[in-house]
């Protein structure tokens, strides 16, 4: 997840904590001396979803253009005139969710009144050449892009993308795991590079996403809203990772979280609707759109998933999957527990009916599975 670092730089003529005014006196004291708020920035004519901008205050949105003008420039100073420290703390942390190339912001130091109460500034902690980082990460996410085949409608774009960023990225922690470089040019991050990186291989293909934070079995973590053909759904490539999700089977991609909608997000993640840090939260601040439909969930979408059990229906199925040639990560999902457990104990117990057909018609197999008690999906592969 996002590690921020925030320190206080107290500026000498702006110290507040020993006046008699108000924050409002305050504020309007501060801004005698700064330039005029700039025109508004063209927020939505950049190449970016900007799900978070659109639900901040006009007074939040203002700090957030004054951020997008500083990041155009490749500036590590932003001046921000002088704003309320919560403002800002909202306003900024829309800006870094919206915008995955701003890869330099995990960090910054903070100018402002001694309470902590009005911000006038911040330099990002992370020094460098920031054009040409971008530059390199913008090149490799394109380069993505364009490797999606021509037909391809949005779904598979966007499974493309899933798919591309579990085969070519390494689940673990290293120097840039918070952003986007992670993936794209060390090939090795955590759920937040991966969060990151969806989003940004989204924005490049117009594809609305959003990167959502909050935990995941009761631990931090990161994953993606998109919307596809107007239906809103959740991605979470990091619990696609086999890696991640410490399975044995290395080579295989776990599809249980490639459009999922809330019924089964839900069961496992928690969204955070809050801005800011522990030690100062604002809560109630983002909000979400239901995810309802079930039509993009992967198992439903390809025909594999079952609302009750019937011994011969899934035999046949099962048949038909191999005669076609698939002998590996036969992955279904049930809608209930008893047919899920049903399917499980036919398939898996010695004496199962399923088991025991499937040994007489290839001779001799060996049935390797893992199974999700949670989305009740069974996954089989067949040695023989």
């Amino acid at each position: 997840m996002q590690r921020r670092t925030v320190t206080a730089i107290l500026c000498t003529a702006l110290l507040c904590s020993g006046c008699t005014f108000g924050f409002d006196d305050a504020l309007k004291q501060v801004q005698q001396a700064v330039s005029p708020t700039p025109s508004p920035y063209p927020v939505h004519e950049k190449e970016t979803s900007t799900f978070y901008y659109d639900q901040l205050s006009e007074a939040q949105k203002n700090i957030y253009e004054t951020l997008m003008r500083a990041k155009d420039s490749y500036a590590g100073h932003v001046d921000l005139g002088a704003v309320k420290a919560d403002d800002f703390t909202v306003a900024y942390q829309a800006f870094t969710l919206d915008n995955p190339l701003v890869f330099y912001g995990q960090t910054y130091t903070w100018t402002g009144c001694s309470d902590g109460d009005t911000i006038t500034a911040i330099d990002y902690s992370e020094g460098g050449d920031y054009r040409s980082q971008e530059a390199e990460i913008r090149n490799a996410a394109q380069a993505v892009v364009d490797s999606v085949p021509v037909e391809s409608d949005t779904y598979s774009r966007v499974k493309y993308y899933y798919e591309w960023i579990i085969e070519n990225t390494v689940y673990g922690s290293e120097e840039h795991d918070q952003d986007v470089r992670s993936v794209f040019l060390d090939h090795q991050s955590v759920c937040s590079g991966y969060a990151r990186a969806f989003k940004l291989l989204c924005d490049l293909s117009g594809i609305p996403c959003a990167v959502v934070e909050g935990t995941a079995n009761h631990a931090a973590h990161a994953w993606d809203l998109v919307q596809i053909e107007g239906i809103y759904t959740w991605v979470d490539p990091t619990w696609g990772d086999p890696v991640y999700l410490n399975e044995t089977d290395v080579s295989h991609i776990n599809y249980n979280y490639l459009c999922v909608p809330d019924d089964l997000l839900l069961l496992t993640h928690t969204i955070t609707h809050s801005a800011g840090s522990n030690e100062n939260t604002i809560p109630d601040v983002f909000s979400y759109p239901a995810c309802s439909d079930w039509s993009l969930e992967y198992y439903v979408r390809n025909g594999c998933y079952f609302t009750s059990y019937d011994r011969l229906t899934l035999y046949n199925w099962f048949i038909a999957q191999i005669d076609a040639g698939r002998t590996a990560d036969i992955a279904f999902q049930y809608s209930d527990d008893a047919g899920y457990q049903a399917a499980a104990d036919d398939l898996f117990n010695t004496g199962g009916y399923m088991r025991t057909i499937l040994a007489a018609r290839y001779n001799s197999v060996t049935i390797h599975y893992e199974t999700d008690d949670t989305l009740r999906v069974i996954s089989v592969s067949l040695e023989g």
